[in-house]
């Protein structure tokens, strides 16, 4: 468990909230120590006698949870040896307190409403043991972080966590290969994963690097890990949000789970355009089922040119269009082969279209197929044909 002290006031007023979250403050500590004991205590931090005040500190250090409200007072104080004794104690009590909730989990005996992070890891996870041992690995790697889950604080310490990775490409290195990474970047997920958190652009770029690393992948196939590292991988995946779903979508292909549907439909619906709507088409073809086949038969009108090949054994230039990819893909929703169906030049890389093998020489070539597909959507799919018909004759609902 990290050992280093609270930084700064805001620190310390934000330890002290955890703990009231935590439902632990009372009038008088386990030790016996009065209101008014607490706060005399509180007050001689700043003595000029250092046995007063070291003193002052082992009775506010037995009280625990109890002398949580006087260390807050007094770590606002202008006085900086109260200060900074004040934020030492509340950074060790938080510890302490910690250490006792960890031992309730691993138990299995924590109740609701004690720690808000536990309670909402359960809700994207479960409570099974292996489950309770991730969740007290992930505290120990990141206490601060991890307590600030199911509060106001949570935006800001995400962003000082994530942020520390930075571009230092000599930083992230040593995070990528060290074998405890892949708790810290659980903690990641499952802040990524709350309400309170709205990852940037770049943050979600860094996220899913991080859920890349081999050590975390490597814990992906540990049994004892595997279920709940998936369980929060595939919450962040199925996040809104437009200026995540790339990244939300690349790690579904990276580790091929069928939530990248859920990215895959924003970046289709928010019309990216260009690579990044011919990765979503094609990860509907991958990911997708029977209800996203009106969402990809809207494409087949966009014209939109994403690039320009050569024909496999012919002088003939083959263009490939958004229209051509959600072809390609409602084929292979069908789990037909589309080059059975118009495509001439079709490939498949690992079972999936590849991008640079589908297309057309010609808009009459293209239109044929398309037909094609709508007259064999009519005769085999009987669900989700479009309530107000086609506009191509013989084929209406």
């Amino acid at each position: 468990m990290t050992n280093g002290r609270l930084q700064h006031r805001g620190d310390a007023a934000l330890a002290g909230r955890w703990l009231v979250l935590f439902g632990l403050l009372a009038g008088t500590s386990a030790h016996g120590s009065s209101a008014s004991e607490l706060s005399r205590a509180a007050r001689r931090l700043g003595s000029a006698e250092f046995a007063a005040r070291n003193q002052a500190g082992d009775v506010l250090l037995k009280a625990g949870a109890s002398a949580i409200p006087y260390l807050r007072q007094a770590a606002e104080s202008e006085v900086p040896e109260i200060r900074f004794r004040a934020t030492d104690l509340l950074h060790r009590i938080e510890l302490q307190v910690l250490d006792a909730q960890k031992a309730e989990i691993l138990s299995g005996y924590l109740p609701e409403g004690q720690l808000p992070a536990w309670d909402r890891y359960r809700q994207i996870v479960d409570e099974t043991e292996s489950a309770r041992r991730l969740f007290v690995a992930m505290l120990d790697r990141s206490p601060q972080l991890m307590l600030s889950i199911g509060t106001p604080e949570l935006a800001d310490a995400f962003d000082r966590r994530i942020n520390e990775w930075g571009p230092n490409q000599y930083v992230w290195n040593a995070r990528r290969n060290n074998p405890e990474a892949a708790e810290e970047v659980a903690v990641i997920l499952l802040a990524a994963c709350q309400p309170e958190c709205v990852p940037t652009t770049t943050q979600a770029q860094l996220l899913s690097r991080a859920a890349e690393f081999p050590t975390f992948q490597l814990q992906l196939s540990v049994p004892d890990r595997s279920a709940p590292l998936r369980s929060m991988l595939t919450a962040w995946i199925q996040q809104r949000g437009r200026n995540s779903a790339e990244y939300r979508l690349h790690l579904a292909n990276h580790y091929a789970l069928r939530e990248g549907a859920a990215p895959a439909r924003e970046i289709i619906a928010a019309d990216a355009g260009g690579v990044e709507t011919q990765t979503a088409i094609l990860a509907l073809a991958r990911f997708g089922e029977d209800e996203d086949i009106p969402r990809l038969e809207k494409l087949l009108e966009n014209d939109v040119e994403l690039q320009t090949f050569q024909s496999r054994g012919r002088n003939e230039a083959m263009r490939t269009q958004v229209r051509d990819v959600a072809l390609a893909a409602l084929w292979k929703l069908q789990r037909q082969d589309p080059a059975k169906h118009g495509f001439k030049d079709y490939l498949e890389t690992n079972g999936m279209p590849r991008p640079g093998a589908i297309g057309f020489q010609n808009d009459t070539d293209r239109q044929a197929a398309v037909q094609h597909w709508k007259t064999w959507r009519k005769e085999h799919v009987k669900a989700n044909l479009p309530a107000d018909g086609w506009a191509i004759e013989g084929f209406t609902s």
